[in-house]
Formats: C-alpha cells, structure tokens, sequence
C-alpha cells in the first residue's frame, strides 16, 4: 500500500457509521434543506479526506470533522446572498408530536443561533466540552459558560409558555 492510499483507508476507518450519522444530522441542522444537507456534506467528506493526514489526534476525528462541516457551510454562506431564515422548516409540529416536543421546538427556534446550534451539539449530538470547543474554536470554559447561557435562556422561554404538566417552571436538568 503506497502512502497515498493509507489516508483515505485510514479516513474511512475513522469514519464510522455513528460519526457520519452525526455529521448528517449537523448537516441538516445547519441546512435544514435535504439537497444542501447532502452536498454540504459531500464537500465536508471530501475535504476532510484531502486533510486527513493533517489530524494530529485520531480521537478527535469526530469534533474535527463537525468543525469541517461548520466552516464549510459559513464558507458558503459569505459566497451567497443573505438566505431567509426558514424556522418553520426548521421543527416538525405534526399531530404525533406530544405539546412538550411541541413547546422545546418552538423555545428553540426563540434562542439566537448560536444559543441553538451549542444545545443541538451538545443535547441531540452528545459532543462533550472538549469537542464542542474544538468544533466552535473557543476554550472549554467559554463553552460551558456559553452552555449554561444558553440552558437559562431555553429554561426561561419553557417556563413563559408554562407547559410543565401544571408544575409552572422547566427541570431543573435544563
């Protein structure tokens, strides 16, 4: 095997099906449009396959290629015109969906994007401190304080719509 082929069979080992269904699920959240999903995520893969060899920790893969993605898609945004924002795209409100799913979607929609897209990573994709940091290019201490920001913001707008079973303020957990 020449040298040339070890990145991309090392790139595709690291990939695992966990950690490009993660970087879907990041894709959509940012694009919450399917085809730009796709492509956003095409041109994150195979960026990060060109850069693999430049990968200092291998453990890092995941947050590394979360922060491709998210520098990929604001690349993209500077090359365009200013797109509307498409927050009822953005949640599903079908019947199936209980009044607390229903309450969470829209308090998110309220929160600033970046209040959103830290409680998205962190909640639906489970990066832990470190990650996040690496995939927003701040300290740790800077994104648990941007975390416990934006879990006081959400809090506050769940218990404005006062939706906890009669209870009147959001969990603690939040």
């Amino acid at each position: 095997m020449q040298a040339s082929d070890a990145a991309p069979a090392a790139f595709e080992e690291a990939l695992t099906p966990e950690i490009y269904s993660a970087a879907w699920r990041y894709c959509f959240y940012l694009c919450a449009r399917r085809e730009d999903s796709e492509d956003l995520l095409q041109d994150s893969l195979a960026h990060a396959m060109r850069k693999f060899a430049q990968l200092r920790d291998p453990g890092g893969f995941r947050a590394w290629l979360m922060a491709i993605v998210r520098t990929r898609f604001i690349s993209g945004l500077r090359r365009r015109r200013p797109v509307e924002e498409l927050a009822e795209d953005r949640i599903s409100t079908g019947e199936d969906c209980s009044i607390l799913s229903d309450a969470l979607a829209v308090a998110m929609q309220q929160l600033p994007e970046p209040q959103r897209e830290l409680l998205t990573l962190f909640y639906i994709e489970d990066l832990q401190l470190t990650e996040l940091a690496t995939v927003l290019g701040l300290s740790v201490s800077m994104v648990s304080q941007r975390l416990f920001r934006a879990r006081r913001s959400l809090r506050r707008l769940l218990d404005a719509q006062a939706i906890y079973c009669g209870a009147g303020s959001a969990p603690e957990e939040l």
